[in-house]
């Protein structure tokens, strides 16, 4: 995750320079090739938020409970809390954690996926949109 808006850019800049040409230029470089074969790991390794919502409800949920653990250890251990895995046990909170997520990380992710394999993964975006929408349902108003 450290690198994900770097990579986000140079996938872009890359699309953008090459165009029409994009998926065609990027296997010609080796180097090319390996970074965007890494972009596809990093789209694998968020791909339980592109997921319809029950199924990828319960991947949140999991995430949750692991960073929770975290929070309560770095407690325990007397460090620092990391500030956004503290409170995920209260619903609205976790809500407001999943929205901000799949707002700012993994939705420009696969819509930038999506655009560089020819709008072939329209119905994922799609479903990241919709996760989105469910878990505003989730918020109390």
């Amino acid at each position: 995750m450290r690198d994900h808006f770097e990579m986000l850019s140079k996938i872009n800049a890359k699309r953008q320079k090459f165009e029409n040409d994009f998926l065609v230029k990027m296997r010609e470089n080796e180097e090319d090739k390996r970074y965007f074969m890494g972009f596809l790991t990093h789209c694998c390794d968020l791909s339980g938020s592109m997921k319809k919502f029950p199924e990828s409800r319960e991947w949140s949920i999991r995430v949750s409970q692991e960073f929770s653990a975290q929070c309560k250890e770095e407690q325990e251990l007397d460090l620092p809390v990391t500030p956004y895995m503290k409170d995920l046990d209260n619903k609205a909170v976790m809500a407001k954690q999943e929205i901000g997520f799949l707002t700012f990380v993994t939705l420009p992710l696969w819509k930038l996926a999506n655009e560089s394999l020819n709008n072939q993964l329209e119905h994922l975006v799609s479903n990241v949109e919709q996760n989105i929408a469910e878990w505003k349902k989730e918020i109390p108003s």
